[in-house]
Order: structure tokens, then C-alpha cells, then sequence
């Protein structure tokens, strides 16, 4: 949820400030000298161990943005280079429903977080990139999701221990990067067409190139 709630919120206030920036970088800021849980609930990009969590790669993908921006809708932008380069942020962010707001915090479980949202549906996003040079084009999907860059799902995996050894912690940490896919794409007329498939609290950074 956090990586697409940091998407969401950047593309809201995108055309309303100069600058946006997050606080903190890392979980060490907020940790307990007690504290066993490699996941302990904190709002860094990093855990303590520099595990990079889902709001890293949110505002890793945020940097790759290009200065055009073409399009922008309340779930995707589309941004040029003017040189025949196109990146695309989109996300498929839920919000909290009324079940999680009931609760108090010491009451939220990792194990229940699929109840704590809106719904779980999926959301198909279809591009249409006009005026491109016709010929092959190369489309870079790099996903986070449930199954991919979810540092989270990697640790509940391992049965959440408490006691992780450094070869645990490099496990995790190379278990967490985003899925890359690459798709081919012959165009015609000069337009580019493709979507964008994404599960509930997916983001997703899409880099286009066309190829020589």
C-alpha cells in the first residue's frame, strides 16, 4: 500500500509544487534498541537492515520521470524526453475501508492486510502514444506488487523470524526487486498502443525506447 500511496499523492500535487521530498530515509530513525522484527512497522524507504521496501522503489521510480509530461490521469502520467524516449508511472492504489479504522494500531496483523482495504479488483490501463516513428519499440515494465519488490512478503516467507543471519537479510534483500518484463511492439501509423495490467496496490514504472 505505502509504495502506491506515495505514487498516488505524488501524481495528485504534481502540478500544484515546485519540489516534493520524504521523511525519513530509514527505519533506523524510529527503532528500538529491543526491537527484534526486521519489519517493525516504520515509514523509512529503508529498513534498518537497508532492505529497500516498496516506498523505496516508489520514489525510485518518481526520479525517472522525463521533464514533458504528455498526459496525466487520476492513475497513470505519461512523460517524454522530446528524443524518443517515454516513461509512464501508474498505480492501482486502495484505500483503507471502515474494518481497519475501527482498529487500533496494536490490533493491525501483516496477515489481515488484504481485509483492511476497499476492494481487491484489478485495474487494465490502455496507452495510445501518437505522432511516434514507426518500426519496433521497446516496452520495459518494472512492477512491485504482491509477489514482487515486497520486502514484507519476503520476511513472511522466511516464517517472520526474529533471529535472521547476513545471509538471510542478502536473501531478502535480493528477493525484493521489482519484476522487469520487456515487450516488443511493432508500430504503425505512427501510434503506439499497449496496456498495463496491475493488482490491487501495484505501481509500476514503464520505460519506452524505440529501436534502431
Amino acid at each position: 500500500f505505502k509504495g502506491a500511496y506515495i505514487i498516488k499523492n505524488m501524481l495528485d500535487c504534481l502540478d500544484q509544487v515546485e519540489y516534493a521530498a520524504y521523511w525519513p530515509g530509514s527505519d533506523l530513525i524510529g527503532d528500538y534498541k529491543d526491537s527484534r522484527r526486521i519489519m517493525n512497522g516504520g515509514g523509512g524507504l529503508l529498513s534498518r537492515d537497508s532492505i529497500r521496501k516498496p516506498a523505496f522503489w516508489a520514489m525510485s521510480f518518481l526520479k525517472n520521470l522525463k521533464r514533458v509530461m504528455l498526459e496525466k490521469t487520476e492513475n497513470t502520467i505519461v512523460t517524454t524526453d522530446g528524443h524518443g524516449h517515454f516513461t509512464i508511472l501508474c498505480h492501482n492504489c486502495k484505500h483503507p475501508n471502515y474494518y481497519y479504522y475501527q482498529l487500533r494500531e496494536d490490533e493491525l496483523s501483516v496477515k489481515n492486510v488484504s481485509q483492511y482495504f476497499s476492494d481487491s479488483f484489478n485495474l487494465r490501463i490502455r496507452y495510445h502514444i501518437e505522432g511516434v516513428q514507426n518500426g519496433k519499440w521497446i516496452i520495459r515494465f518494472h512492477k512491485v506488487n504482491e509477489d514482487h519488490g515486497n520486502a514484507l512478503k519476503c520476511w513472511q516467507d522466511l516464517e517472520e523470524m526474529m533471529s535472521l543471519t547476513k545471509e538471510d537479510i542478502e536473501y531478502i534483500k535480493a528477493a525484493s526487486q521489482p519484476e522487469m518484463q520487456i515487450r516488443t511492439v511493432m508500430v504503425e501509423n505512427e501510434l503506439l498502443e499497449f496496456e498495463a495490467d496491475l493488482e490491487p496496490q501495484e505501481f509500476q514504472y514503464i520505460h519506452i525506447i524505440h529501436q534502431m
